[in-house]
């Protein structure tokens, strides 16, 4: 499994990062956006209304399962999850899905759990990691 991984120097670099790498692959697959907080998700609403691509929220055990009713008949959208389901929730589109990681998880094996929710059908893997650098922003 590989992962492409972007380390920025701010947030302001981090949006643009994650806004480019929307904008890119949305065209080419849907996209499973993992964030650390729930404040995230509003931003990524906006950004999906501007692309005209469908949004789902789940940062709820009711949006994730409504999440999940739908997604599964579409072959474009995007899914703004919390961490929390990036582990052991099968979030499936009707093709293979981008896996977009907006911080840096304290354990590469949350990662690798992430990622793995990009290839249900078990062929290839599509996943990139953007995060800030915590020594930068703390001045070290």
């Amino acid at each position: 499994m590989e992962i492409d991984y972007c380390v920025v120097k701010d947030a302001a670099e981090h949006s643009k990062e994650m806004e480019e790498t929307i904008t890119r692959e949305a065209d080419q697959r849907p996209i499973i956006v993992f964030v650390n907080k729930k404040n995230q998700v509003g931003k990524l609403k906006t950004l999906c209304a501007t692309l005209e691509i469908p949004f789902f929220s789940a940062t709820s055990d009711t949006e994730m399962a409504t999440t999940l009713g739908v997604i599964g008949n579409l072959d474009r959208g995007l899914v703004a999850a919390l961490d929390s389901y990036g582990r052991g929730i099968d979030i499936r589109f009707k093709v293979d899905s981008f896996v977009l990681i907006g911080f840096l998880p304290e354990r590469l094996e949350v990662v690798k759990q992430m990622s793995g929710r990009s290839s249900r059908t078990m062929k290839k893997h599509f996943s990139k990691l953007v995060c800030i650098d915590k020594l930068l922003l703390s001045g070290s």
